[in-house]
């Protein structure tokens, strides 16, 4: 039967807070399941599985029209689609825990809507997400706000972050854009879980604070690439987005002890941070500033 995106709405947040506790019960495995970024026709576009518990059957990927195209072994070695549509569909497994379906040609009146991740068990309970045509946007429901705060001037080759308060349910979950317009993390619309996409492994990671905060981590700072625009926002096209400036500093002042106090993002107004600081902090700043150590990238992001 035909799932339709109405009708998603109340199984996707219900099943976010009882799929967990019914797996242990009955002993068969759990998924979680992100749409990444929307599709677009004729392309390839992704979807994101991580399983948790044992498998018990196998794991399967259902599309909006209900139908399996694609499933993983128990034991999550091995892949293969469904030979009704072969060279539609792949299944990759990236660690024993994580599977990723690739649409090797997004087609929207298929490949738009509700899509399901599941242990192919079958009592076993599904996660499910709702993927968006980004060409052909209808989906017309609520989706969050965001607050981004770009916290501390970067220094070249140390590790960096950014935070993001949430402000509402997200209709696809988050997105991190950094200043080329990249989405380089997806988090899921429960804010459970996040994926570094895999052209940044190891570059960024996404970490959970509480149901209605994230942080940004960026491992090695990159003036190149990581000064400049950043956004945070829900992965819906049409969503609001939140910007800050992410500054670079050459210099590190680490040994200077810092009496300031950084404010979560839920302090900034209008995607700025909002912080303390001391005056030794000042004068460091400014020290940097007229040094010429501080890269003031611009850069136009369109959603």
């Amino acid at each position: 039967m035909k799932l339709t995106i109405a009708s998603a709405v109340v199984f996707v947040f219900v099943l976010t807070v009882s799929h967990v506790t019914a797996g242990k019960k009955r002993g068969y495995g759990l998924s979680d399941t992100v749409c990444l970024r929307p599709g677009i026709r004729g392309k390839k576009s992704k979807l994101l599985c991580e399983t948790f518990e044992h498998i018990r059957s196998g794991l399967g990927w259902f599309r909006p029209d209900g139908k399996l195209v694609a499933y993983c072994t128990r034991n999550h070695t091995s892949c293969s689609e469904h030979w009704d549509f072969q060279g539609q569909y792949t299944s990759v497994i990236v660690t024993p825990t994580q599977n990723i379906l690739v649409i090797e040609s997004f087609n929207p009146d298929t490949d738009s809507g509700v899509w399901i991740c599941k242990d192919l068990w079958r009592e076993a309970p599904f996660s499910s997400c709702i993927k968006v045509d980004r060409e052909n946007v209808t989906v017309k429901y609520s989706y969050a706000s965001t607050s981004i705060c770009c916290m501390k001037p970067g220094i070249k080759g140390q590790r960096a972050e950014l935070g993001c308060e949430i402000n509402g349910n997200t209709w696809l979950g988050i997105g991190w854009y950094r200043a080329d317009g990249e989405l380089v993390v997806s988090c899921n619309h429960s804010n459970s879980m996040c994926i570094t996409d895999e052209k940044f492994t190891g570059q960024y990671t996404g970490v959970i604070d509480s149901p209605v905060q994230e942080r940004l981590i960026i491992e090695s700072f990159n003036p190149g690439t990581d000064a400049g625009q950043w956004v945070c926002k829900d992965m819906h096209p049409i969503a609001s987005l939140s910007t800050c400036k992410k500054y670079t500093r050459s210099v590190d002042y680490s040994f200077i002890k810092y009496r300031d106090s950084y404010l979560p993002p839920a302090a900034a107004k209008g995607g700025a941070c909002v912080h303390v600081a001391s005056t030794s902090m000042v004068i460091s700043w400014i020290v940097s500033i007229l040094a010429g150590n501080v890269q003031t990238t611009t850069s136009v992001y369109e959603p």
